[in-house]
């Protein structure tokens, strides 16, 4: 038997499961940026510079998600320069019968386009068998997260761990959660810059955190219907800024927030990431929590100016 198709990805609506019945290897990755693009031209978000990095470089074949038009032009520019891409639709609305159709129809589209690339189409029962598998790995991680941090989520992405050195104690740092858009390999290293300074990362709400995670499936339907299964945790359920209405996402933030005993909120995002711009103000007043906001430019490990702003932020939560 030969080596499986190779699919990285980014989005977490992409759901590994389906590239898994599809007869590949799915690879989510945490893109490093360009050290080419050391400075982001103007109105370039570094993840979305990271991501089209990647897609010329990052497996058999790239998916991006329709998500923000920054990663729509990414996929645009990977495909311009040979690299084999697939744009997966995710709809905006999410509350509605229609969108799940649209949703469903698009992973059928990439299922065709894996098949004729050397994958395969699924059959059901891989499909089950997959949901399963990757279940599993979830959970196995949410419970470790309880006790490291972000730094259990390392799992569940391609390539080496992102945080690097010993895991500090939490001690007396200041509990935090962090909440934004996703981290790059560069930018995962400020958690250990936060560690560093005196605080303690008790919540992943950022795009490559726990927040995106899929619910548990169900699974008095897993067997007989793992498509529409797939499709509702997927499409339906995970709490994002890209969602319309973004009811979801303040729901889980209002909850998962005071119970994870943070103190403060960190709200990151990547520089020219125009979804998380404005609600700073709005995660407060749903967390009462005080905010600090922090634009990430791919290399969130190395900035000192950075630490300065944190270590003010947590000597007004002491």
């Amino acid at each position: 038997m030969g080596e499986r198709l190779r699919v990285a990805y980014v989005s977490p609506f992409v759901p590994p499961e389906w590239l898994e019945a599809c007869g590949a290897e799915p690879l989510r990755l945490r893109p490093r940026r360009d050290p080419r693009d050391a400075v982001p031209a103007a109105g370039a978000c570094a993840f979305a510079r990271a991501a089209l990095s990647a897609a010329r470089g990052g497996g058999d074949v790239f998916v991006f998600a329709t998500t923000c038009d920054q990663m729509r032009r990414a996929a645009e520019r990977a495909a311009a320069g040979g690299a084999r891409v697939f744009l997966l639709n995710v709809p905006a609305t999410w509350q509605t019968p229609a969108a799940l159709r649209l949703y469903r129809e698009e992973l059928e589209r990439l299922a065709r386009a894996l098949a004729a690339w050397g994958g395969r189409v699924p059959d059901p029962a891989a499909l089950a068998d997959a949901m399963r598998r990757q279940e599993a790995l979830r959970e196995e991680v949410l419970a470790e997260a309880a006790r490291r941090g972000p730094r259990a989520f390392d799992r569940l992405f391609a390539g080496p761990g992102a945080h690097a050195g010993p895991e500090p104690p939490p001690g007396r740092r200041v509990p935090l959660a962090l909440v934004g858009g996703p981290l790059g390999a560069q930018d995962a290293a400020l958690v250990d810059r936060i560690a560093s300074i005196g605080g303690h990362i008790v919540l992943d709400g950022t795009e490559t955190g726990a927040r995106t995670l899929p619910p548990r499936f169900d699974r008095r339907r897993i067997d007989a219907e793992p498509v529409a299964v797939l499709v509702e945790a997927y499409a339906g359920s995970i709490p994002d800024v890209s969602r319309r209405p973004d009811d979801a996402l303040y729901a889980w933030l209002r909850r998962e927030v005071p119970l994870s005993g943070a103190r403060g909120v960190l709200l990151v995002r990547p520089v020219w990431c125009d979804p998380w711009a404005a609600h700073a103000e709005r995660i407060a007043e749903a967390t009462g929590r005080p905010v600090l906001s922090l634009d990430l430019d791919g290399d969130a490990g190395a900035r000192p100016g950075m630490d300065g702003r944190i270590e003010a932020f947590l000597e007004m939560l002491r």
